[in-house]
């Protein structure tokens, strides 16, 4: 239908087109993460649906990757994960001590990979806000990288 033909426009104005959503991949997606991923809770499902084929969101407000008083932690969360899902997308490292990152993503990885998952999407850290030029993430970013070279997967 043309738009401004509906409302006596007489500039061409620009055409409306109904767009349908059918499964676009044969895929499953999972999705962990810590509050920031709480916080799309609402958006992000709708967006994948009719998307991938199944699609599951699990997010806890102040998640650690490993430990802390969240259960289940991001360990845990990928335990979950269901055996041979082909995507996980995980965003956490927020609540965790950057130091200690490196070895909590390698937890992270052996259980899903243990899990038989295709693919880790791993999001990075924001390093916009920053002390004195300096960014908290910033080391939770390179252990991020440096974990690429240790999993094919991620």
């Amino acid at each position: 239908m043309l738009f401004s033909g509906q409302f006596g426009w007489r500039s061409p104005g620009f055409t409306l087109l109904t767009i349908t959503r059918g499964v676009a991949v044969a895929a499953s997606l999972f999705f962990i993460g810590d509050s920031v991923g709480a916080s799309i809770a609402t958006e992000l499902p709708g967006l994948m649906s009719g998307v991938f084929a199944s699609y599951t969101h699990d997010a806890l407000s102040s998640r650690r990757t490993a430990g802390g008083s969240v259960v289940p932690d991001g360990v845990g969360a990928a335990a979950s994960v269901p055996a041979g899902t082909d995507i996980v997308v995980v965003e956490l490292g927020y609540n965790d001590d950057p130091d200690a990152l490196a070895g909590r993503i390698d937890q992270v990885m052996a259980t899903l990979s243990a899990r038989g998952v295709g693919v880790v999407i791993w999001t990075t850290m924001s390093e916009r806000r920053q002390a004195n030029g300096v960014s908290r993430y910033a080391p939770a970013n390179a252990a991020l990288e440096s974990a690429r070279g240790r999993w094919s997967n991620l």
